[in-house]
């Protein structure tokens, strides 16, 4: 995923320590998702600074732009986070959802 990072990066003509300091990241963080799996905001934040998926940063795939759509932000975050899930999460949070909203 770093290596992406890089790459998009190079692209736009930046770098990683130039990244981290506009999105207000500590120096060295994104170098660490290597070996650590970076929270879903700060993956997030830096998918819409490239505007590229965050599936496409964590996985190499589907190198396109974000959907635009009428969704707002928080409704776009979610939609991010819950495609980023296994199946099996997918399901419980669905049923979480369902029973919130009151759709058993």
């Amino acid at each position: 995923m770093v290596e992406r990072i890089k790459e998009l990066c190079k692209e736009k003509g930046t770098n990683l320590s130039r990244l981290e300091a506009e999105l207000g990241f500590a120096n060295g963080t994104i170098k660490r998702w290597d070996k650590n799996v970076p929270a879903s905001d700060r993956l997030l934040l830096v998918a819409s600074y490239f505007d590229v998926t965050a599936e496409y940063l964590m996985t190499g795939e589907e190198k396109q732009p974000a959907p635009k759509s009428e969704l707002s932000e928080d409704e776009a975050m979610l939609l991010d986070l819950f495609r980023s899930l296994p199946e099996d999460e997918r399901k419980s949070v669905l049923l979480l959802l369902r029973r919130a909203a009151g759709r058993s």
